[in-house]
Protein backbone atom coordinates (compact mmCIF):
# COMPACT_ATOMS: atom_id res chain seq x y z
CA UNK A 1 0.00 0.00 0.00
CA UNK A 2 1.10 3.20 -0.88
CA UNK A 3 2.45 5.53 2.04
CA UNK A 4 0.66 8.58 0.95
CA UNK A 5 -3.09 7.09 0.93
CA UNK A 6 -4.67 7.48 3.79
CA UNK A 7 -6.47 4.42 5.89
CA UNK A 8 -9.95 5.06 7.49
CA UNK A 9 -11.86 2.71 9.51
CA UNK A 10 -15.34 3.21 9.94
CA UNK A 11 -15.36 0.81 12.87
CA UNK A 12 -18.67 -0.38 13.34
CA UNK A 13 -20.58 3.63 13.49
CA UNK A 14 -23.66 3.75 10.82
CA UNK A 15 -22.94 7.14 8.98
CA UNK A 16 -26.49 7.98 9.48
CA UNK A 17 -27.44 6.49 12.49
CA UNK A 18 -29.25 3.61 12.84
CA UNK A 19 -32.92 2.67 11.69
CA UNK A 20 -35.51 -0.06 10.72
CA UNK A 21 -37.39 -0.48 7.79
CA UNK A 22 -40.60 -2.28 7.74
CA UNK A 23 -40.78 -3.87 3.76
CA UNK A 24 -43.64 -5.50 2.50
CA UNK A 25 -44.74 -6.61 -0.65
CA UNK A 26 -47.21 -3.92 -2.51
CA UNK A 27 -46.61 -5.86 -6.13
CA UNK A 28 -45.61 -9.04 -7.56
CA UNK A 29 -45.10 -9.67 -11.33
CA UNK A 30 -45.71 -13.21 -12.79
CA UNK A 31 -42.72 -13.67 -14.94
CA UNK A 32 -44.61 -16.61 -16.20
CA UNK A 33 -47.06 -14.20 -18.17
CA UNK A 34 -44.38 -11.72 -19.16
CA UNK A 35 -43.46 -11.63 -23.21
CA UNK A 36 -40.29 -14.36 -23.09
CA UNK A 37 -38.41 -11.47 -24.88
CA UNK A 38 -37.84 -9.28 -21.72
CA UNK A 39 -35.87 -11.42 -19.40
CA UNK A 40 -35.19 -8.31 -18.06
CA UNK A 41 -31.68 -8.97 -16.54
CA UNK A 42 -31.01 -5.55 -16.26
CA UNK A 43 -33.69 -2.69 -14.30
CA UNK A 44 -32.82 0.78 -15.36
CA UNK A 45 -35.42 2.69 -13.59
CA UNK A 46 -38.93 2.54 -12.42
CA UNK A 47 -41.84 4.73 -12.16
CA UNK A 48 -44.89 4.55 -10.78
CA UNK A 49 -48.24 6.75 -12.19
CA UNK A 50 -51.31 7.90 -10.49
CA UNK A 51 -53.51 4.80 -11.02
CA UNK A 52 -50.40 2.41 -9.51
CA UNK A 53 -49.60 1.40 -12.88
CA UNK A 54 -45.59 0.38 -12.52
CA UNK A 55 -43.29 1.25 -15.57
CA UNK A 56 -40.09 -0.37 -16.07
CA UNK A 57 -36.66 0.54 -17.44
CA UNK A 58 -35.98 -2.97 -18.56
CA UNK A 59 -32.94 -3.78 -21.39
CA UNK A 60 -34.31 -1.73 -23.92
CA UNK A 61 -38.06 -1.88 -23.10
CA UNK A 62 -40.35 0.21 -21.17
CA UNK A 63 -42.79 -2.22 -19.63
CA UNK A 64 -46.00 -1.18 -17.94
CA UNK A 65 -47.82 -2.96 -15.53
CA UNK A 66 -51.03 -2.83 -13.70
CA UNK A 67 -51.74 -2.35 -10.53
CA UNK A 68 -51.82 -5.92 -10.11
CA UNK A 69 -49.14 -6.89 -11.72
CA UNK A 70 -50.65 -7.50 -14.83
CA UNK A 71 -48.52 -7.13 -17.67
CA UNK A 72 -50.23 -4.45 -20.00
CA UNK A 73 -48.14 -2.98 -22.72
CA UNK A 74 -44.26 -3.18 -23.49
CA UNK A 75 -42.56 -0.30 -25.71
CA UNK A 76 -39.41 -0.93 -27.56
CA UNK A 77 -36.99 2.07 -27.23
CA UNK A 78 -33.88 3.08 -28.39
CA UNK A 79 -30.69 3.30 -25.88
CA UNK A 80 -28.31 6.40 -26.55
CA UNK A 81 -28.40 9.66 -26.16
CA UNK A 82 -29.80 11.34 -29.46
CA UNK A 83 -33.41 12.74 -30.50
CA UNK A 84 -35.60 9.92 -29.26
CA UNK A 85 -33.24 8.29 -27.59
CA UNK A 86 -33.22 6.87 -24.05
CA UNK A 87 -30.24 7.35 -21.89
CA UNK A 88 -30.19 4.40 -19.66
CA UNK A 89 -31.07 4.73 -16.03
CA UNK A 90 -33.33 7.67 -17.18
CA UNK A 91 -37.55 6.47 -16.91
CA UNK A 92 -39.35 8.73 -18.58
CA UNK A 93 -41.33 10.14 -16.14
CA UNK A 94 -45.02 9.15 -15.67
CA UNK A 95 -48.25 10.80 -14.43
Amino acid sequence: MPSNVPIVNNGSIPVLGEFNMDLREEVLIDSSKSLPLLNMYYIGDFGIDSSGSLFLLANDFVVKYSNNGELLKHYPIKIGQGPGEFNIGACPKVT
